[in-house]
């Protein structure tokens, strides 16, 4: 029998461990001054510059400022259902985009709301996709013209019931008017990050054999490299 602090603290410490490598991933990308800002519809030319981590922010887990002032702002979950329940993690998370978007920046600067999950969970899945749509359509289409059959129909009544019910909340005053807006700003990425796995590849590799070559030998420092359990 597994004791529910046991279980409580171990479940903390994978969700932990997913962060810190996100973050590890992100550096990652800063260093190889990788242009990955087109994944989240910034301009293809922008790369990744500055991190900040556990920050003041209402999404707190990670801020990545961009050359060109655009920013993406990431909240870790190892994975999370979704469902109508605004106590649930969800929710939080929702609560923290509308909270971010509510907050005072420069202007020019572009903002995304990012939820970055390492399990394989389908219904993200599919929802990510549902939003990728939604944002090629016009503005004021309604959420569920992006999908395209019952099932997606079905996750899109579920985010709009939750939705429906968090604008009741009084400390997301302006959520009903700026609901679209919200919407259009929030992403979802799947990072697969333990040793082997993609993610974890696609930044390794490049590190290993082309920053991090000794210059002496032209071979990769590979004890420089130490994976990650």
């Amino acid at each position: 029998m597994v004791d529910s602090h046991q279980a409580g603290g171990a479940a903390m410490a994978s969700g932990q461990r997913f962060q810190a490598q996100v973050t590890a991933w992100w550096c990652a990308r800063i260093l190889l001054q990788t242009r990955n800002g087109q994944r989240f519809d910034l301009p293809a030319t922008l790369t990744p510059e500055r991190i900040y981590c556990e920050t003041a922010d209402s999404i707190d887990d990670l801020r990545v400022e961009f050359s060109g002032n655009g920013r993406v702002f990431g909240q870790c979950k190892r994975s999370l259902s979704l469902s109508t329940n605004i106590e649930s993690e969800w929710a939080s998370v929702l609560k923290q985009f509308y909270n971010e978007l509510e907050g005072a920046l420069p202007i020019k600067v572009e903002r995304r709301f990012v939820l970055f999950y390492e399990n394989p969970n389908r219904s993200l899945r599919t929802l990510d996709t549902i939003l990728r749509r939604y944002r090629q359509l016009p503005a004021g289409t309604p959420l569920v013209d992006a999908a395209r059959n019952q099932q997606e129909r079905s996750l899109v009544n579920t985010l709009n019931t939750l939705l429906d019910s968090l604008q009741e909340n009084p400390e997301l005053p302006n959520l009903a008017s700026r609901r679209e807006e919200l919407l259009r700003h929030s992403y979802i990425q799947q990072l697969q990050l333990g040793v082997g796995e993609a993610h974890y590849l696609n930044v390794v590799d490049p590190l290993q054999y082309g920053l991090l070559v000794n210059p002496a030998t032209g071979e990769p420092s590979s004890d420089l490299i130490a994976p990650s359990s």
